[in-house]
């Protein structure tokens, strides 16, 4: 007869937002004060806000919180009430109806206390409407039969055990039991589940999560999940690893809780600012992904002791990493920075641990000697020229005692003469492809750099359909001869193409005295007409520098050589040679190599085959090292230097006749000498004649002779060279 139950149903009832009505309770200058709890709830919690009736400060939030929420509770609570307050206020957009819903969904959540109530200190009367009265008088009736319902079920279900007899009573007792279990059940359940979809509400506020997925590589479902469970949870530290992801989730913010996160292994190309608000973070660990980007913003992270960001793309620091000030680990090797900020060796005095090895730092700030927490320094595989490798590897106090007494000496590393090499082919007609006339004057020209540094130019010498003349193995073309004054557009164009091959205007703003040269009017007229064209030519830097010659005061954009010549690195187009190595061929420009090698202008100005072949093989070295020489002629810069190529490449730029990326790896190997390679990298030092490379070898040699000696390099190494090394230790005073 169970089966025979009457079956209760419950009409569903649409009942407005409930929190409407506390809207009432916000008075015209944005006034309120409000108690969230009552007698029977675990805690009250009273929110007063007052603000200037001008409008002109910040609202003035006080937060009186009278019992139950304590220590990291208590901070949660007043950080959600001021974000919330601020940030409606400062947008003209608070909410008081909203503002209530989240502080009730937040209490419940934190303490699990359902009876929670909002009493407003000064009681307002709201009207209902008829809707609204009869929505509340169904919602009560509903409740009503529902308790009715229940009680009806449990009598029926306690007159069926006393039928049975016998064991009545403890049939009675393991019912009552049961149902009690149930129930708990039921009830955690639910409570749990409630809290996972008030935590995830809190969580995509104003976030789409299914626009976020489509952000996310892999299993994006997955990633999503962890952060929020952790929210959920409260979680201080989240590790999630190799999940292939491309984005930290812009609701970051809202994990305040949060001391450490991990997202190693992933694909995430830059850190949002976002993250920033995240104050309590003390560890962030975010190596090998794909960050390139480092935003402004990361000294809101006073707490911070532990940053990670090695195995990136980052170039450089924000300038206010140097405000974390508690800041003890800093791990960024395997990036591409190249400038180390004074000011963050200056103001992170907690430092303890500095991994900045195969960057392409050239400098360290003397500020770092100072340091006097500092354990370790790791410098390895940089182009370093300050500090001697043989001062590096005497260990940290001697590097720390050198930046102390350091003073900027001419044998540091020499500075880039990219542009100034390119100059050189200026008017020559040497490896020239193109004749310009302009007026009664020709110019020769070098169709690839003009094709880098001003396509515009290029276009429309291309569009005038240049005239071959094979027997000078070049074209030739006309420029502006439907011009008036001939002789002005020639002057004007000579000032293109000496910007175009040097980076410069060609012309002094000051004299020998350092005074500003005034011009006549004549010549600020030519200034202004240059001015004009070259803008037309898209060349903005040089419009800048004519303002400069007119005395205005202006702002020089930065140089684009490199990025311009890097346009055409590896590019099919006027490519006039391939150099084929290892079954490998790379495009390349005649003039561009020439420019850049003293080696390779001597073959192909001369009558070698080489200097008219398409082809040209390369038998001496490998593939990956000819690549780094044809990016560093090109870009000034070899974006990977590693260990399997880095001698070869330092033999290969002596052989080439690049001194600057000679110095530059003199550095990086001097900084990587250890005992089993110091005594081979000083035969190639001696033999090639880097003299500060043979300096560092000896010296790493002599002070670590009793292990060096075992090697088999030294077993094999030429006598003479041996006792190179025994004279010098003999006069720096080193016992070998």
């Amino acid at each position: 007869w169970l089966f025979l139950m009457e079956k209760e149903t419950v009409e569903k009832v649409e009942v407005e937002d409930p929190y409407v009505k506390y809207a009432a309770n916000l008075d015209e200058e944005g006034n309120f004060d409000m108690t969230f709890g009552g007698p029977e709830s675990i805690v009250n919690i009273r929110v007063q806000v007052r603000v200037d009736p001008d409008w002109e400060a910040e609202p003035e939030v006080i937060v009186d919180i009278e019992f139950g929420l304590e220590g990291r509770q208590r901070s949660e609570f007043e950080n959600i009430v001021y974000e919330s307050i601020d940030m409606g206020y400062y947008e003209d957009d608070f909410k008081l109806a909203e503002f209530v819903k989240e502080m009730k969904d937040y209490l419940y959540y934190r303490t699990g206390d359902a009876m929670f109530y909002v009493k407003p200190k000064k009681k307002v009367k709201v009207k209902l409407t008829n809707a609204e009265e009869i929505a509340q008088e169904k919602k009560l009736a509903m409740m009503d039969k529902v308790r009715a319902a229940k009680a009806k079920r449990n009598a029926r279900k306690l007159a069926m055990l006393a039928l049975r007899g016998g064991h009545t009573l403890r049939a009675q007792q393991v019912y009552i039991s049961e149902v009690a279990r149930k129930q708990r059940e039921a009830l955690s359940k639910n409570v749990a589940q409630e809290k996972i979809l008030a935590a995830q509400r809190r969580l995509y506020q104003n976030v789409n999560r299914d626009a976020l997925l489509h952000q996310i590589d892999a299993d994006g479902s997955g990633y999503l999940n962890k952060f929020e469970l952790a929210f959920e949870m409260q979680s201080e530290s989240l590790t999630i690893n190799s999940a292939q992801a491309k984005v930290i989730p812009p609701f970051i913010s809202r994990f305040k809780f949060m001391t450490e996160l991990t997202l190693m292994s992933n694909r995430i190309s830059a850190i949002p600012k976002e993250l920033y608000q995240c104050i309590y973070l003390q560890r962030l660990n975010l190596a090998f992904n794909k960050i390139r980007k480092f935003p402004l913003g990361v000294g809101r992270l006073g707490q911070l002791k532990l940053l990670d960001l090695s195995h990136n793309k980052i170039t450089g620091f924000p300038e206010d990493l140097a405000e974390c000030t508690k800041l003890e680990y800093l791990e960024m090797e395997y990036n591409e920075i190249r400038f180390f900020s004074e000011e963050i060796s200056s103001n992170c005095e907690s430092l303890r641990y500095i991994s900045l090895e195969y960057n392409k730092l050239s400098q360290i700030p003397p500020s770092v000697g100072y340091l006097s927490r500092i354990e370790q320094l790791r410098l390895r595989y940089n182009p370093i020229r300050m500090i001697p490798p043989e001062i590096y590897h005497q260990g940290l106090d001697a590097v720390l005692q050198l930046l102390r007494d350091y003073a900027p000496d001419a044998a540091d590393l020499p500075g880039s003469n990219f542009s100034r090499e390119f100059g050189t082919l200026l008017n020559s007609e040497k490896l020239a492809d193109l004749i310009v006339i302009v007026g009664t004057r020709n110019f020769s020209l070098h169709m690839a750099i003009i094709q880098a540094r001003c396509p515009q130019l290029y276009a429309l010498v291309k569009s005038l359909n240049p005239i071959r003349n094979e027997a000078i193995n070049s074209s030739t073309v006309t420029l502006f001869s439907g011009e008036d004054n001939q002789d002005e557009w020639a002057n004007f164009f000579e000032i293109v193409l000496n910007y175009i091959y040097t980076d410069e205007p060609g012309w002094a703003v000051v004299d020998d005295e350092g005074i500003k040269i005034v011009l006549d009017k004549p010549e600020k007229e030519f200034m202004v007409f240059v001015e004009e064209e070259a803008t037309k030519l898209g060349l903005t830097r040089l419009a800048a520098f004519t303002l400069e010659r007119r005395l205005v005061r202006v702002d020089i954009p930065e140089s684009t050589f490199s990025a311009d010549l890097k346009s055409i690195y590896l590019n099919d187009e006027l490519a006039d040679v391939t150099f084929e190595v290892e079954g490998h061929r790379l495009p390349c420009h005649r003039v561009v190599m020439a420019a850049r090698s003293t080696y390779l202008f001597t073959m192909f100005s001369s009558s070698m085959k080489e200097a008219t072949s398409d082809i040209v093989p390369v038998y001496d070295l490998s593939y990956e090292t000819f690549k780094d020489l044809l990016e560093f002629a090109y870009t000034d810069d070899v974006s990977e230097i590693v260990g399997e190529t880095v001698i070869e490449l330092l033999i290969s730029s002596s052989l080439y006749e690049m001194p600057r990326l000679t110095a530059i790896m003199e550095s990086v190997v001097g900084f990587s000498l250890d005992v089993d390679n110091a005594a081979c990298i000083l035969e190639i030092a001696i033999l090639y004649s880097m003299k500060k490379l043979k300096r560092a070898s000896i010296y790493f040699i002599a002070s670590n002779f009793s292990k060096v000696k075992g090697s088999e390099a030294w077993k094999e190494m030429n006598g003479d060279y041996r006792q190179v090394v025994i004279d010098s230790a003999e006069e720096w005073g080193l016992d070998v």
